[in-house]
């Protein structure tokens, strides 16, 4: 990555252990990333402003759950090995969109795929041996709820901790962590489809695919936003959804090409 710095005008390179795309900062000052592929990796600007030291401000964490439900991190399966009941579970979860929330130490992070995930991940006393995450999946077809959706891409949390994210399925969806009835953790809690309670769907107002009955919309938005401050004078933790710019990006692209 780099940093500016308006005052002398220079661009420092610093080099990380792990791929950076998005980032985000939490309220200590540390910056947090996606595009770290199956790690999650964060930067301590305070550290390095005093020490200028890229080795001292920079950890990494693998995605671990506490799936034998002890409460803290053990030695682990990776993600292609069974669930063993003395041990925790590694998955395979790259972030995409990255936001720290304001209530509490934890960081969250939206995962693409079908049909996607939210992941939770929370430091502890000492990272990364300390580090626990939680997994929550859009619920597709989960028979304990009417709402379906899949595919999330950008994210980010409100005032109230609540997690905002835009799915491919031409929904805005919100998840309420204190809306969970059962354990968070755990071999039969851990399963990513153990919180439907959790999600509300709202669909996008465009029209709808011709036939589609897993769409909310045909509309789609790439990222997302909180606007926790009302900078735009809408209201203080209004979510909004941007109109995609895909399109325009894959013109320019071909064009440059």
């Amino acid at each position: 990555m780099q940093m500016y710095d308006p005052k002398t005008k220079q661009v420092t390179t610093v080099d990380t252990c792990f791929g950076t795309h998005h980032l985000n900062f939490d309220k200590n000052g540390v910056l947090w990333f996606t595009g770290g592929g199956q790690v999650e990796g964060w930067f301590d600007t305070k550290i390095y402003d005093k020490t200028h030291d890229e080795k001292a401000a920079q950890g990494w964490t693998a995605i671990v759950l506490d799936s034998n439900g002890n409460g803290k991190r053990d030695e682990y399966v990776e993600p292609d090995q069974p669930l063993d009941p003395k041990k925790d579970k590694r998955i395979s979860a790259g972030f995409y969109g990255v936001a720290p929330s304001p209530v509490d130490d934890s960081v969250w992070g939206s995962v693409l795929g079908m049909p996607g995930s939210l992941v939770r991940l929370t430091l502890g006393s000492n990272p990364p041996a300390t580090t626990l995450a939680e997994y929550y999946e859009v619920p597709f077809k989960n028979p304990k709820t009417s709402a379906s959706g899949f595919a999330p891409r950008g994210m980010d949390v409100d005032s109230n901790g609540v997690v905002w994210t835009t799915l491919s399925s031409g929904q805005l969806a919100g998840f309420d962590r204190r809306k969970c009835k059962g354990p968070l953790n755990g071999p039969q809690a851990a399963t990513g489809q153990h919180c439907p309670e959790g999600w509300t769907l709202y669909n996008y107002p465009g029209p709808n695919y011709k036939g589609a009955v897993e769409n909310g919309s045909a509309d789609e938005a790439y990222y997302n936003f909180v606007d926790r401050f009302d900078l735009l004078g809408l209201g203080k933790d209004v979510p909004m959804a941007p109109a995609t710019c895909r399109k325009a990006c894959c013109l320019s692209s071909m064009a440059s090409s």
